[in-house]
Protein backbone atom coordinates (compact mmCIF):
# COMPACT_ATOMS: atom_id res chain seq x y z
CA UNK A 1 0.00 0.00 0.00
CA UNK A 2 1.12 3.56 -0.60
CA UNK A 3 -0.34 7.03 -0.81
CA UNK A 4 -1.99 7.91 2.50
CA UNK A 5 -5.24 9.34 1.17
CA UNK A 6 -8.19 11.34 2.44
CA UNK A 7 -11.27 11.13 0.21
CA UNK A 8 -14.09 13.68 -0.02
CA UNK A 9 -17.18 12.24 -1.68
CA UNK A 10 -20.92 11.75 -1.56
CA UNK A 11 -22.46 8.48 -0.31
CA UNK A 12 -23.25 7.25 -3.83
CA UNK A 13 -19.54 7.36 -4.68
CA UNK A 14 -18.40 4.99 -1.92
CA UNK A 15 -18.14 1.93 -4.24
CA UNK A 16 -16.24 3.97 -6.84
CA UNK A 17 -13.71 5.35 -4.36
CA UNK A 18 -13.24 1.93 -2.76
CA UNK A 19 -12.51 0.49 -6.22
CA UNK A 20 -10.12 3.36 -7.02
CA UNK A 21 -8.24 2.83 -3.76
CA UNK A 22 -7.94 -0.88 -4.45
CA UNK A 23 -6.79 -0.43 -8.05
CA UNK A 24 -4.26 2.30 -7.17
CA UNK A 25 -3.04 0.71 -3.95
CA UNK A 26 -4.04 3.75 -1.91
CA UNK A 27 -4.11 3.66 1.86
CA UNK A 28 -7.37 5.37 2.74
CA UNK A 29 -6.98 7.00 6.15
CA UNK A 30 -9.99 9.32 6.25
CA UNK A 31 -13.15 10.25 4.40
CA UNK A 32 -16.02 12.66 4.51
CA UNK A 33 -18.24 14.60 2.18
CA UNK A 34 -20.11 17.81 1.45
CA UNK A 35 -23.57 16.44 2.29
CA UNK A 36 -24.45 17.51 5.80
CA UNK A 37 -24.52 14.71 8.37
CA UNK A 38 -23.16 12.07 5.97
CA UNK A 39 -19.41 12.14 6.82
CA UNK A 40 -19.58 9.52 9.57
CA UNK A 41 -21.56 7.05 7.46
CA UNK A 42 -19.23 7.52 4.49
CA UNK A 43 -16.18 6.89 6.68
CA UNK A 44 -17.80 3.81 8.25
CA UNK A 45 -18.61 2.38 4.82
CA UNK A 46 -14.96 2.80 3.81
CA UNK A 47 -13.62 1.64 7.19
CA UNK A 48 -11.66 4.82 7.94
CA UNK A 49 -11.73 7.84 10.25
CA UNK A 50 -14.37 10.42 9.40
CA UNK A 51 -13.42 13.90 8.18
CA UNK A 52 -15.83 16.75 8.80
CA UNK A 53 -14.11 19.65 7.03
CA UNK A 54 -12.37 19.53 3.64
CA UNK A 55 -10.63 22.86 4.14
CA UNK A 56 -9.23 21.78 7.51
CA UNK A 57 -8.03 18.50 6.02
CA UNK A 58 -6.23 20.35 3.25
CA UNK A 59 -4.63 22.69 5.77
CA UNK A 60 -3.52 20.22 8.43
CA UNK A 61 -4.01 16.54 7.57
CA UNK A 62 -1.03 14.18 7.68
CA UNK A 63 -1.57 12.58 4.27
CA UNK A 64 0.00 12.27 0.84
CA UNK A 65 -3.11 12.87 -1.21
CA UNK A 66 -6.55 14.42 -0.91
CA UNK A 67 -8.95 12.98 -3.49
CA UNK A 68 -11.97 15.22 -4.06
CA UNK A 69 -14.73 13.26 -5.77
CA UNK A 70 -17.53 15.71 -4.87
CA UNK A 71 -16.34 19.26 -4.02
CA UNK A 72 -19.72 20.52 -2.85
CA UNK A 73 -19.36 24.29 -2.47
CA UNK A 74 -15.56 24.24 -2.35
CA UNK A 75 -13.89 26.80 -4.65
CA UNK A 76 -17.11 28.46 -5.75
CA UNK A 77 -17.47 32.21 -6.08
CA UNK A 78 -14.73 34.83 -5.96
CA UNK A 79 -13.48 34.15 -2.41
CA UNK A 80 -9.69 33.76 -2.35
CA UNK A 81 -9.73 31.60 0.80
CA UNK A 82 -9.97 28.26 -1.00
CA UNK A 83 -7.17 29.10 -3.44
CA UNK A 84 -5.04 30.05 -0.44
CA UNK A 85 -5.86 26.72 1.24
CA UNK A 86 -4.76 24.85 -1.88
CA UNK A 87 -1.56 26.90 -2.05
CA UNK A 88 -0.76 26.07 1.58
CA UNK A 89 -1.51 22.39 1.01
CA UNK A 90 0.86 22.24 -1.95
CA UNK A 91 3.56 24.08 -0.02
CA UNK A 92 3.56 21.35 2.62
CA UNK A 93 3.74 18.61 0.01
CA UNK A 94 0.12 17.49 -0.15
CA UNK A 95 -1.12 16.34 -3.55
CA UNK A 96 -4.65 17.29 -4.62
CA UNK A 97 -6.67 15.32 -7.17
CA UNK A 98 -10.26 16.04 -8.11
CA UNK A 99 -12.89 14.45 -10.33
CA UNK A 100 -14.58 17.84 -10.81
CA UNK A 101 -13.13 21.08 -12.22
CA UNK A 102 -11.74 23.38 -9.54
CA UNK A 103 -12.66 26.21 -9.82
CA UNK A 104 -15.87 25.46 -11.73
CA UNK A 105 -15.84 28.46 -14.07
CA UNK A 106 -13.26 30.50 -15.96
CA UNK A 107 -14.55 33.68 -14.35
CA UNK A 108 -13.38 32.45 -10.93
CA UNK A 109 -9.76 32.00 -12.00
CA UNK A 110 -8.46 35.54 -11.52
CA UNK A 111 -11.21 36.74 -9.18
CA UNK A 112 -10.67 33.75 -6.86
CA UNK A 113 -6.90 34.10 -6.68
CA UNK A 114 -6.18 30.86 -8.56
CA UNK A 115 -3.70 32.56 -10.91
CA UNK A 116 -1.73 34.37 -8.18
CA UNK A 117 1.99 33.66 -8.28
CA UNK A 118 4.52 32.89 -10.99
CA UNK A 119 5.61 29.85 -12.96
CA UNK A 120 4.08 26.63 -11.64
CA UNK A 121 3.62 28.03 -8.13
CA UNK A 122 0.06 29.27 -8.68
CA UNK A 123 -2.74 27.58 -6.71
CA UNK A 124 -4.38 26.37 -9.94
CA UNK A 125 -1.24 24.39 -10.84
CA UNK A 126 -1.67 22.25 -7.72
CA UNK A 127 -5.01 20.94 -8.99
CA UNK A 128 -4.92 17.55 -10.76
CA UNK A 129 -8.24 17.00 -12.53
CA UNK A 130 -8.57 13.31 -13.24
CA UNK A 131 -8.92 11.31 -15.23
CA UNK A 132 -7.94 13.12 -18.42
CA UNK A 133 -8.09 10.99 -21.55
CA UNK A 134 -4.72 12.20 -22.85
CA UNK A 135 -3.05 10.68 -19.75
CA UNK A 136 -4.62 7.26 -20.34
CA UNK A 137 -2.63 4.26 -21.51
CA UNK A 138 -4.33 4.10 -24.89
CA UNK A 139 -3.63 7.75 -25.71
CA UNK A 140 -0.02 7.29 -24.63
CA UNK A 141 0.20 4.25 -26.93
CA UNK A 142 -1.31 6.26 -29.78
CA UNK A 143 1.02 9.23 -29.31
CA UNK A 144 3.49 8.15 -31.98
CA UNK A 145 0.70 7.39 -34.44
CA UNK A 146 -0.83 10.81 -33.80
CA UNK A 147 2.50 12.52 -34.53
CA UNK A 148 2.80 10.77 -37.91
CA UNK A 149 -0.92 11.19 -38.69
CA UNK A 150 -0.97 14.99 -38.51
CA UNK A 151 -2.04 17.35 -39.90
CA UNK A 152 -5.63 16.75 -38.87
CA UNK A 153 -8.46 18.80 -40.38
CA UNK A 154 -11.47 17.31 -38.55
CA UNK A 155 -12.00 15.94 -35.06
CA UNK A 156 -14.90 14.25 -33.25
CA UNK A 157 -14.85 13.56 -29.50
CA UNK A 158 -17.28 11.57 -27.35
CA UNK A 159 -17.10 11.46 -23.53
CA UNK A 160 -19.64 9.45 -21.54
CA UNK A 161 -20.00 8.65 -17.84
CA UNK A 162 -22.50 8.30 -15.01
CA UNK A 163 -23.14 10.96 -12.33
CA UNK A 164 -21.25 8.84 -9.77
CA UNK A 165 -18.15 9.01 -11.98
CA UNK A 166 -18.34 12.76 -12.53
CA UNK A 167 -20.73 15.43 -13.73
CA UNK A 168 -21.35 16.72 -17.23
CA UNK A 169 -19.08 19.59 -16.20
CA UNK A 170 -16.26 17.13 -15.53
CA UNK A 171 -16.86 15.36 -18.86
CA UNK A 172 -16.82 18.73 -20.66
CA UNK A 173 -13.56 19.73 -18.94
CA UNK A 174 -11.89 16.47 -20.03
CA UNK A 175 -13.19 16.83 -23.60
CA UNK A 176 -11.99 20.45 -23.77
CA UNK A 177 -8.54 19.36 -22.61
CA UNK A 178 -8.44 16.82 -25.43
CA UNK A 179 -9.62 19.34 -28.03
CA UNK A 180 -6.88 21.78 -27.05
CA UNK A 181 -4.18 19.13 -27.12
CA UNK A 182 -5.23 17.66 -30.47
CA UNK A 183 -6.32 20.77 -32.42
CA UNK A 184 -5.60 23.88 -30.35
CA UNK A 185 -8.13 26.51 -29.33
CA UNK A 186 -11.19 26.84 -31.58
CA UNK A 187 -12.14 30.27 -32.84
CA UNK A 188 -15.77 29.60 -31.95
CA UNK A 189 -18.00 26.97 -30.39
CA UNK A 190 -21.71 26.50 -31.04
CA UNK A 191 -23.27 24.28 -28.37
CA UNK A 192 -26.64 22.80 -27.41
CA UNK A 193 -27.71 21.19 -24.14
CA UNK A 194 -30.43 19.02 -22.68
CA UNK A 195 -30.91 18.05 -19.06
CA UNK A 196 -31.16 14.39 -17.96
CA UNK A 197 -34.95 14.37 -18.31
CA UNK A 198 -34.93 16.11 -21.68
CA UNK A 199 -37.10 18.84 -20.22
CA UNK A 200 -34.72 21.81 -20.27
CA UNK A 201 -32.30 23.14 -22.88
CA UNK A 202 -30.76 25.84 -20.70
CA UNK A 203 -27.75 24.86 -18.55
CA UNK A 204 -26.61 26.70 -15.46
CA UNK A 205 -23.77 29.20 -15.55
CA UNK A 206 -21.10 26.97 -13.99
CA UNK A 207 -19.64 23.49 -14.50
CA UNK A 208 -20.42 22.58 -10.88
CA UNK A 209 -23.60 20.54 -10.59
CA UNK A 210 -24.06 20.46 -14.37
CA UNK A 211 -25.82 17.29 -15.53
CA UNK A 212 -27.20 16.07 -18.85
CA UNK A 213 -25.79 16.04 -22.39
CA UNK A 214 -24.03 18.77 -24.37
CA UNK A 215 -23.18 18.77 -28.07
CA UNK A 216 -21.03 21.32 -29.87
CA UNK A 217 -19.65 22.25 -33.27
CA UNK A 218 -16.20 23.84 -33.26
CA UNK A 219 -14.51 26.03 -35.87
CA UNK A 220 -10.74 26.39 -35.92
CA UNK A 221 -8.33 28.51 -37.95
CA UNK A 222 -7.44 27.42 -41.49
CA UNK A 223 -10.81 25.79 -42.14
CA UNK A 224 -10.45 22.98 -39.60
CA UNK A 225 -13.56 21.72 -37.82
CA UNK A 226 -14.56 19.60 -34.86
CA UNK A 227 -17.46 18.27 -32.85
CA UNK A 228 -18.03 16.89 -29.42
CA UNK A 229 -20.80 15.18 -27.49
CA UNK A 230 -20.46 14.69 -23.75
CA UNK A 231 -22.81 13.53 -21.03
CA UNK A 232 -23.07 12.13 -17.52
CA UNK A 233 -26.26 10.07 -17.83
CA UNK A 234 -24.95 7.64 -20.42
CA UNK A 235 -25.06 4.25 -18.66
CA UNK A 236 -21.39 3.36 -19.00
CA UNK A 237 -17.97 5.00 -18.98
CA UNK A 238 -16.31 5.41 -22.37
CA UNK A 239 -14.41 7.94 -24.44
CA UNK A 240 -13.31 8.21 -28.04
CA UNK A 241 -11.59 10.61 -30.39
CA UNK A 242 -11.67 10.36 -34.19
CA UNK A 243 -9.20 12.36 -36.25
CA UNK A 244 -9.58 12.81 -40.01
CA UNK A 245 -6.85 14.08 -42.30
CA UNK A 246 -4.92 13.43 -45.48
CA UNK A 247 -3.47 10.30 -43.82
CA UNK A 248 -6.95 8.78 -43.40
CA UNK A 249 -8.81 8.25 -40.14
CA UNK A 250 -7.37 7.62 -36.68
CA UNK A 251 -9.88 6.26 -34.15
CA UNK A 252 -8.83 6.20 -30.49
CA UNK A 253 -11.04 4.46 -27.93
CA UNK A 254 -10.62 3.34 -24.34
CA UNK A 255 -9.79 -0.19 -25.51
CA UNK A 256 -7.35 0.64 -28.31
CA UNK A 257 -6.79 2.59 -31.51
CA UNK A 258 -6.84 2.03 -35.27
CA UNK A 259 -5.29 4.03 -38.09
CA UNK A 260 -7.15 3.47 -41.37
CA UNK A 261 -5.44 4.75 -44.50
CA UNK A 262 -7.33 6.58 -47.29
CA UNK A 263 -7.62 3.37 -49.30
CA UNK A 264 -9.39 1.60 -46.45
CA UNK A 265 -6.52 -0.61 -45.24
CA UNK A 266 -5.45 -0.61 -41.59
CA UNK A 267 -1.97 0.86 -41.20
CA UNK A 268 -1.73 0.39 -37.44
CA UNK A 269 -3.91 -1.16 -34.75
CA UNK A 270 -3.38 -1.56 -31.01
CA UNK A 271 -5.76 -3.30 -28.61
CA UNK A 272 -5.82 -2.78 -24.85
CA UNK A 273 -7.76 -5.92 -24.02
CA UNK A 274 -11.30 -7.14 -24.55
CA UNK A 275 -12.71 -5.74 -21.29
CA UNK A 276 -13.66 -2.05 -21.52
CA UNK A 277 -11.77 0.07 -18.95
CA UNK A 278 -13.80 1.33 -16.02
CA UNK A 279 -13.83 4.77 -14.46
CA UNK A 280 -12.14 3.34 -11.35
CA UNK A 281 -9.21 2.03 -13.38
CA UNK A 282 -8.93 5.27 -15.36
CA UNK A 283 -8.85 7.35 -12.16
CA UNK A 284 -6.47 4.93 -10.44
CA UNK A 285 -4.05 5.01 -13.36
CA UNK A 286 -3.72 8.77 -13.15
CA UNK A 287 -3.39 8.73 -9.36
CA UNK A 288 -0.57 6.18 -9.58
CA UNK A 289 1.28 8.53 -11.92
CA UNK A 290 0.65 11.55 -9.69
CA UNK A 291 2.00 9.73 -6.64
CA UNK A 292 5.07 8.32 -8.38
CA UNK A 293 7.97 10.79 -8.08
CA UNK A 294 9.84 8.90 -10.81
CA UNK A 295 7.00 9.17 -13.34
CA UNK A 296 7.70 11.40 -16.36
CA UNK A 297 6.27 14.88 -15.99
CA UNK A 298 3.24 15.14 -18.32
CA UNK A 299 2.47 18.18 -20.41
CA UNK A 300 0.97 20.78 -18.05
CA UNK A 301 -2.78 21.21 -17.86
CA UNK A 302 -3.77 24.63 -19.19
CA UNK A 303 -6.65 25.21 -16.78
CA UNK A 304 -7.34 28.72 -18.10
CA UNK A 305 -7.70 27.60 -21.72
CA UNK A 306 -9.72 24.52 -20.77
CA UNK A 307 -12.10 26.42 -18.52
CA UNK A 308 -12.47 29.16 -21.14
CA UNK A 309 -13.44 26.60 -23.78
CA UNK A 310 -15.84 24.81 -21.42
CA UNK A 311 -17.33 28.11 -20.25
CA UNK A 312 -17.80 29.23 -23.87
CA UNK A 313 -19.64 25.97 -24.59
CA UNK A 314 -22.02 26.47 -21.65
CA UNK A 315 -22.49 30.13 -22.58
CA UNK A 316 -23.28 29.19 -26.18
CA UNK A 317 -25.86 26.66 -25.01
CA UNK A 318 -27.46 29.41 -22.92
CA UNK A 319 -27.44 32.12 -25.62
CA UNK A 320 -28.11 29.93 -28.64
CA UNK A 321 -25.23 31.59 -30.50
CA UNK A 322 -21.59 30.69 -31.18
CA UNK A 323 -19.17 31.95 -28.53
CA UNK A 324 -15.43 32.61 -28.52
CA UNK A 325 -13.14 30.91 -25.94
CA UNK A 326 -10.60 33.71 -26.47
CA UNK A 327 -13.22 36.29 -25.51
CA UNK A 328 -14.06 34.31 -22.35
CA UNK A 329 -10.37 34.23 -21.41
CA UNK A 330 -10.22 38.00 -21.78
CA UNK A 331 -13.38 38.45 -19.69
CA UNK A 332 -11.90 36.19 -17.00
CA UNK A 333 -8.60 38.06 -16.88
CA UNK A 334 -6.85 34.78 -17.68
CA UNK A 335 -4.76 35.97 -20.63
Amino acid sequence: MHGRTIAWLNPRQVPLIAAVADAAGLELIGAGGPEKGKATAIAQDLGVEHVDDLRAALATADADLVLIADPGDFATGDSRDDAAVIHTARERGLLIATLEPIPPTALDLAAGGWLAGTGRSRPIDAINVCPLARHSGVFQSAAEAMRHFSPCHALAIESWRTPVEGSLGAALFAAADLVLNLMGEPESIDAAYTDPAGSSTTPGETLRGLHGVLTANLRFAHGRIGSLIVGDHAARWNHSATLVGEAGRLCIRDDGFEWIEPGGTTRERDSHGSTPPTAAHAIAGQLIRILDPAAPEPAPTDHAAILALAHAAVLSARTGHPESPATVRQMAGAE
